[in-house]
């Protein structure tokens, strides 16, 4: 009776000693949680080798809840502070950030990572080292790229959200969902840098006092911030690339000495690329097909009648196929640079062709064509 009393107590001590614990835990009010960070160029401060500042928005519980637990808790400006420091790199940055906090920085809850134009203009490869060898920081925040200083956007408050930044991240992942702005993180930005077939891009966004806008697209050549495409300019290579429909499109034309217009709001797309090669030569086709709605329009015409459908259909095929026209133009030409991820499609299905060719040279050379087939689900009712 002792001896198995003995045994019991002898397996129960073994087993809480392999029970390891939180040993390297720390409570959640010791940690200063960042939601956004901003990275810019110094400022010109007289201080030796700062060629960074880091921004970062923190917030402040009991002023977003009500301190006390009263009803009355506050928002927006009010429930954030906006901390700076400089250094010579981004971790050298953030470690002179800690010396004036009292409690440790901690990287999970961020959000969105935004970087300067002109910082991404000198290429972001070193900037975001730091990220990629901290676990803690997540691969699905959204690394985007501000007009003018990155700080800016942190501190605009369009006071619709109790944090500021949350208008951001709103802003991204409901545009995302619609198909209307790329999802694209910062894990998808360290994949485009490792994968020598595609070419990176990230969001565009402006930031202003009381009000924060994605306008578009920035193409990067390796590491470098290169060009920009604007929102229309983007759909459609997000139509080429991505399957999504992209946003709504304004389309004119003139009949009877009148300038007439419809809008129209693309539900689906789907892109079909044909690669063929001979002689040396390659050339590309795609064709996408999509479903859009009819949102409005300012000329009386009958759409219950096929030709009358067919007709704004066409005219919508027309619109589109232009304006993907002049994207190729402007990435081949103007940028010579492949955010269509052609050149992984090239080595996946043309793999001798890919090892001969440096596709860098021969991108903006191929001859790419875009057809489009348009096709309306709905166009809404009348009542007579």
């Amino acid at each position: 009776m002792i001896k198995a009393w003995v045994k019991t107590l002898f397996v129960s001590i073994l087993v809480l000693t392999l029970l390891s614990g939180c040993w390297d835990r720390r409570e959640l009010d010791e940690r200063i949680n960042v939601v956004g960070l901003a990275i810019d160029r110094a400022k010109e401060s007289g201080a030796e080798e700062a060629n960074f500042m880091v921004t970062v928005q923190i917030p402040i519980p009991l002023r977003i809840a009500g301190a006390g637990g009263g009803a009355g808790g506050g928002g927006g400006a009010e429930a954030v502070r906006m901390v700076s420091s400089t250094g010579v790199t981004v971790t050298d940055a953030l470690i002179n950030l800690q010396k004036s906090l009292n409690q440790q920085l901690f990287m999970g809850h961020t959000r969105v990572v935004a970087i300067s134009k002109e910082v991404a203009e000198e290429g972001v490869k070193h900037i975001l080292d730091s990220f990629r060898r901290d676990p803690s920081v997540r691969r699905l925040l959204w690394l985007i790229v501000t007009e003018g200083r990155a700080e800016d956007l942190l501190y605009a408050n369009p006071e619709l959200e109790s944090i500021p930044i949350s208008y951001v991240i709103f802003l991204i992942q409901n545009g995302a969902k619609m198909g209307e702005i790329p999802d694209i993180t910062l894990g998808n930005f360290y994949i485009y840098l490792s994968n020598s077939t595609q070419q990176p891009v990230l969001n565009y966004v402006r930031s202003k006092k009381d009000d924060v806008s994605w306008v578009g697209l920035a193409l990067f050549k390796g590491d470098k911030l290169i060009g920009m495409l604007d929102a229309e300019e983007s759909w459609i290579l997000m139509q080429l690339r991505d399957d999504k429909p992209g946003g709504k499109l304004l389309i004119s034309f003139t009949e009877d000495n009148r300038q007439k217009h419809f809008l129209v709001k693309p539900l689906e797309s789907k892109a079909k690329v044909k690669i063929q090669v001979e002689n040396g030569r390659l050339t590309a086709h795609y064709h996408i097909d999509v479903e859009a709605n009819i949102l409005e329009k300012n000329f009386d015409i009958d759409l219950s009648k096929s030709s009358n459908l067919n007709k704004l259909a066409k005219l919508t095929k027309e619109e589109l196929e232009n304006r993907a026209k002049q994207l190729i133009k402007k990435l081949q030409q103007e940028y010579r640079v492949d955010p269509l991820n052609l050149g992984s499609k090239v080595k996946a299905y043309h793999y001798r062709e890919w090892n001969r060719l440096d596709w860098e040279d021969t991108f903006p050379e191929v001859e790419i064509e875009v057809t489009y087939h348009v096709e309306f689900r709905r166009v809404g009712m009348e009542l007579s």
